[in-house]
């Protein structure tokens, strides 16, 4: 079971890494308390954010958000290598940010 990235809720993730409740929430009133949950943050930043990293990797949104929090699928790797490299985006941190996911 994935929990509720929402600080204190504790029930299952159902969409966007936050639970029905809290998602509508945020959805609604897009408040300060209830932040949108970035998923693999590091990995993402370099590419200046969440649609530049999927648009560079040719996946959809939705597809990082499956992903478990801790690791990238290995099969996935080589894409996103791929992708950093035609976006222009430093490998090395890139790179840093896999290695980093995998020993979590």
């Amino acid at each position: 079971m994935i929990e509720c990235s929402t600080p204190g809720c504790g029930r299952e993730a159902t969409c966007r890494g936050m639970c029905e409740p809290c998602r509508q929430r945020w959805r609604r009133a897009n408040r300060p308390g209830v932040a949108r949950p970035v998923r693999h943050a590091a990995l993402v930043e370099p590419f200046g954010g969440l649609r530049a990293f999927c648009r560079a990797v040719g996946i959809e949104t939705m597809t990082v958000y499956r992903w478990p929090d801790g690791a990238v699928p290995a099969d996935r790797h080589g894409a996103i290598l791929d992708g950093a490299a035609r976006a222009g985006v430093d490998i090395r941190a890139v790179r840093a940010a896999l290695v980093g996911r995998e020993r979590a």
